[in-house]
């Protein structure tokens, strides 16, 4: 995972082609606040501080099938994001004859 250095507006983004996407982090008492813009609108803000740590929290979105564009921004404190999970398009080959 990584952290971001404790200052708002820390982002880390990614893009992708497909229909879902699902976000896993850590919670943790130091941690604090984020939120998880798609293609430049904020879909939610995430609260990541707990009493405990806790890996592998997650929060996932179904899109529009196409092209996407995620960043997550740090709001408030530190954050730690573990990965981006986006499953793979359907690849099966045609039968060929």
């Amino acid at each position: 995972y990584m952290y971001s250095s404790g200052a708002a507006g820390d982002s880390l983004g990614l893009s992708f082609t497909g229909t879902r996407f699902e976000v896993v982090y850590v919670m943790h008492p130091a941690l604090g606040r984020f939120a998880i813009e798609v293609d430049g609108q904020i879909l939610r803000e995430v609260n990541a501080a707990h009493t405990e740590a806790v890996f592998g929290a997650w929060v996932a979105f179904d899109l529009a099938p196409g092209e996407h564009v995620v960043r997550v921004i740090a709001l408030e404190g530190t954050i730690a994001v573990d990965a981006f999970a986006i499953p793979l398009l359907d690849v099966t080959p045609e039968n060929e004859n």
